[in-house]
């Protein structure tokens, strides 16, 4: 039971930094995408035209290779994402190290650290929320 009261609560978390990142809909969007499964679920939602860059983990689908890559995910050098000029970044929580995952909250643009959810039910949630970013 705390296990889901604490997934809500992180989720409630990620809506309240959509809403205040107030970012629209619009070609403006910078995304970079660190973490394989989340550029996945950003190509199921059809928003792949806001992705400016990815890590090396994206392979799939095979379009998200033909991006930027800023390094792998789990040894990212921050130059490679601020050279990019993102106004959002979407982190995995095996994302590091820490040092940059530390810095990158630093920079000026909005940022997720989204944690691996082991059960469908989650996994559903997680998407549900980054849809809510863009109302799709």
């Amino acid at each position: 039971m705390l296990f889901y009261i604490l997934i809500t609560f992180s989720l409630s978390t990620l809506y309240s930094t959509i809403a205040r990142a107030n970012i629209s809909s619009s070609h403006e969007n910078r995304i970079i995408s660190l973490g394989g499964s989340i550029t996945e679920i950003i190509y199921a939602l059809n928003q792949e035209k806001y992705l400016v860059g990815v890590d090396s983990s994206s392979i799939y689908p095979q379009q998200a290779m033909q991006l930027p890559q800023v390094g792998y995910y789990r040894a990212l050098p921050i130059e490679g994402i601020i050279s990019l000029n993102p106004n959002m970044v979407l982190v995995s929580e095996q994302a590091g190290p820490k040092k940059t995952i530390d810095n990158l909250k630093k920079f000026n643009g909005t940022y997720f650290h989204l944690y691996r959810l082991p059960t469908p039910l989650l996994l559903k949630l997680s998407i549900l929320a980054l849809s809510k970013f863009h109302n799709y």
